[in-house]
């Protein structure tokens, strides 16, 4: 069976870009497009989170994956 999980990364890009935090989304999705469609409602949120002081003046962005894992039946 195979399920995607949501890995958020947290970025500047200030002069080159460096992404310096990895998140695994407690969450797991039966399709790709169940976990895209999440990762851009979490990434808007954790930048609204941040807030404009934080992410104006580090570049802040959230860049996302949906990494396929393959679960083994019993």
């Amino acid at each position: 069976m195979i399920k995607y999980v949501l890995i958020l990364h947290l970025c500047t890009f200030l002069n080159t870009p460096d992404c310096f935090q990895e998140t695994i989304a407690p969450l797991e999705f039966d399709d790709h497009y169940s976990c895209m469609v999440q990762g851009y409602k979490v990434a808007g949120r954790q930048i609204e989170n941040l807030g404009k002081d934080r992410v104006n003046p580090l570049k802040l962005a959230i860049k996302f994956e949906c990494r396929e894992i393959k679960i083994q039946q019993t």
